[in-house]
């Protein structure tokens, strides 16, 4: 299908406006009744963690006698009020505060001018600012990615993309729920710094055309404009005369410092962002020489060192608060950089658990990674710049000791990533739209839209967090269901591998022996209780109430003796005591120093009030040592 018809210079705004206006109503619909400093507004945990820096700085002037009380607990703990040291305490950087500032200032003057409360920056106008921020980031992230995008591919190839790109992944996710956390901020940054590097580098690329097909074929006329632009055949030095031209054009220089203060604050905001590095030395690099001559320029003094101090420039005000938080120019808490999973990757999960699961959570990656298997076929510029960083990102990520990163949709790191990952994905679109099977070429974008749609959708319904284990497929058909995508409710089913924090109810989890995964529970003299499963009755039925409660854990004990603990399962409301029984966690001898799977089963008392608080624990009576994993809980 050829795509040589220009699209009207009219059409990029009113896409973008219509975008803006959609997404600003999404994310409002979405808050929309949840009120404030809960769990479901825009300012709390992380994100008030990452806000905080305006406020303080605006405001309070970080002196602690001029805060709000109580506000580090209405906000989640995001940061929290060290009133010994009489400091205000937050572990996040202030990249996203940064960004945030020209709205914050803004909200301010309107607040002054009409009045409004402001709650000390935390009233309702400030959560709106932090959804109207992120939207508008988001939207200029994606036209500063299509036209990064129209030095490769068509127009038409490139407004595919960034839509598909902003439905069909995280981004939808961070941009209208979630607004002020990294990842719709660091998909900007990446954005950013992709369209300056392509500006410094001046060389738009070029796919790969079969023989007998004409090489301009599909392309924007932009491109075909500037045919001059493309790179240069094999052994030609792409930077030739790159210095002299610098020199010429001070706006080259520019393109370089931007693209190096974007780089340096996505950093800051997201180490991992470091892998965009390669971009830097990689992109439309096709032969060995040209990446000499790529790598002996940017190490001259004139890009090096001055990439090295907008990099130090920018990390000065967060060492400036490191060193008034904790007394250092370095972070205080360094938990975050545990990588204890290296030798044993989890690679599996990190793609396709339902705790976080990167393909389960955006099938539309499918294609990404149809594009980058296409694209290495076809041989083409950047064949392997996409899929190398999409192989490091998940060795990374799965090394890590929180590898589904907690509290998240899919896997926000990846969603920084997408400028990047949008090559091989509008390389396939390009090669769908050049094809004149037109059946073909429906069907196939028309998946695409189908995914876009699916992610979309559980996005909108989804509320934060997982409340399952790694594998936990029940509970992820139940959230299907809840979107509406499942049309059949799954019978009720929990299980607690322990591996993820959002259910483990406090409980003390170890490193030292597990079952699955990496983590299991440990009792001892200092763990009477250490295990904790709450849920009302009536999101236990199916049909009607449960009338038996069958429960299975695995359990190590370390000793010969018995472990004279007990399973306990109490159902009560309002404080009232409707039913209390308990069954021994009987491990035989035999069994000694290895896993043993403990069954104990509950009838249910009939016509209970279906918001009765059903709890299951084990109560370990003689305070012996023991661990267990792998708790199931099953109704009939």
């Amino acid at each position: 299908m050829e795509m040589k018809k220009k699209l009207p210079a009219w059409l990029e705004p009113v896409f973008f406006i219509v975008l803006f206006s959609l997404a600003v109503n999404l994310s409002f619909s979405y808050h929309s009744g949840k009120g404030y400093f809960n769990w479901k507004s825009e300012i709390w945990s992380d994100r008030a963690g990452y806000y905080i820096y305006l406020p303080a700085t605006f405001y309070y002037h970080w002196d602690i006698k001029q805060v709000p009380a109580n506000m580090d607990e209405k906000t989640g703990y995001g940061f929290r009020y060290d009133t010994v040291n009489h400091k205000i305490l937050t572990e996040n950087t202030y990249g996203i505060s940064l960004l945030l500032s020209p709205f914050f200032i803004g909200v301010h003057f309107i607040t002054k001018v009409f009045h409004i409360p402001q709650d000390w920056a935390f009233a309702p106008i400030y959560h709106h600012m932090a959804d109207v921020a992120a939207v508008f980031y988001l939207v200029f992230g994606l036209i500063l990615l299509r036209r990064f995008l129209l030095g490769y591919v068509s127009e038409q190839a490139s407004f595919l993309t960034v839509f598909l790109l902003f439905a069909g992944t995280g981004l939808f996710y961070y941009s209208i729920a979630a607004s002020l956390m990294p990842p719709v901020f660091t998909f900007f940054l990446s954005a950013v710094f992709l369209f300056f590097l392509k500006k410094f580098l001046n060389d738009p690329g070029k796919l790969l055309t079969p023989p007998g097909r004409n090489p301009s074929e599909g392309l924007s006329p932009e491109v075909k404009a500037n045919p001059g632009k493309f790179p240069s055949p094999p052994g030609h030095n792409l930077d030739e005369g790159l210095s002299p031209e610098v020199n010429a054009d001070p706006g080259k220089y520019l393109y370089f410092l931007l693209f190096s203060l974007a780089l340096s604050l996505e950093i800051l905001i997201a180490p991992a962002a470091a892998l965009m590095l390669f971009a830097v030395f990689f992109l439309d690099v096709s032969s060995l020489q040209q990446l000499k001559e790529r790598v002996r320029k940017l190490l001259m003094p004139q890009y090096s060192l001055v990439f090295l101090l907008i990099f130090f420039l920018v990390f000065c005000p967060q060492m400036a608060y490191w060193k008034y938080s904790n007394g250092n120019y370095i972070p205080g808490r360094t938990g975050a950089l545990w990588f204890t999973n290296l030798l044993s990757p989890r690679l599996p999960e990190v793609w396709f658990s339902t705790l976080n699961g990167l393909f389960i959570y955006a099938p539309l990656m499918f294609f990404i990674l149809a594009g980058m298997i296409v694209i290495i076929r076809k041989k083409a510029v950047n064949a392997w710049l996409g899929p190398g960083v999409f192989v490091l990102l998940s060795y990374l990520l799965a090394s890590w000791w929180c590898w589904y990163s907690g509290c998240a949709y899919s896997q926000p790191l990846f969603t920084g990533f997408l400028p990047l990952f949008a090559l091989p994905l509008a390389f396939l679109l390009q090669q769908v739209l050049n094809r004149k099977r037109h059946p073909q070429t429906i069907i196939l974008i028309g998946l695409m839209l189908l995914c876009s749609a699916y992610t979309s959708r559980l996005s909108y319904t989804f509320e934060e967090c997982f409340f399952g284990s790694a594998w936990d497929w029940a509970q992820f058909g139940r959230m299907l269901n809840k979107a509406k995508i499942l049309p059949v409710k799954p019978g009720y089913s929990y299980r607690n591998d322990f591996e993820n924090g959002a259910i483990t109810n406090g409980a003390t989890t170890t490193r030292l022996l597990s079952r699955s995964g990496d983590y299991s529970l440990l009792f001892d003299r200092d763990h009477e209780y250490n295990m904790y499963f709450f849920e009302y009755l009536d999101n236990m039925k199916k049909a009607k109430q449960p009338a038996k409660l069958r429960v299975t854990c695995q359990v190590f004990k370390t000793a010969t003796s018995a472990t004279e603990a007990v399973i306990v399962c109490d159902i009560k409301k309002d404080g009232k005591q409707l039913y209390y029984e308990s069954r021994p966690l009987d491990v035989p001898m035999s069994a000694t120093r290895q896993w043993y799977a403990v069954p104990a089963n509950f009838d249910i008392p009939a016509n209970l009030d279906p918001w009765s608080e059903v709890r299951v624990y084990i109560w370990n009576r003689a305070k012996s040592k023991f661990y267990v994993d792998d708790l199931e809980i099953n109704t009939d």
